[in-house]
């Protein structure tokens, strides 16, 4: 099962912690939660802004999820409550 499909499987119907980084190494992963998701990607709620077009990898935080890392790219960013939506596109 791919990453997408086992984040797909853990949001159907609720919102699910994540885990972004900035490179596959996952050096400096911060949290984040899937608000909303499709099949061409995630919706998700961070602490700080990240600009269009980078490239971010993701995976589920929850610590029996395998290791694997899925790369999403920013298409858009909207403030929330002190936050930051993240539209992702696979």
């Amino acid at each position: 099962m791919s990453a997408f499909a086992q984040l797909e499987h853990a949001v159907e119907g609720k919102p699910v912690g994540v885990l972004l980084a900035g490179d596959e190494a996952a050096t400096q992963p911060v949290h984040g939660v899937v608000v909303n998701h499709s099949p061409e990607g995630l919706c998700v709620l961070v602490e700080h802004a990240t600009g269009p077009g980078t490239i971010l990898y993701v995976r589920p935080a929850e610590p029996s999820a395998p290791d694997i890392w899925a790369p999403v790219e920013i298409r858009y960013q909207h403030p929330y409550d002190h936050r930051w939506i993240l539209g992702c596109r696979l």
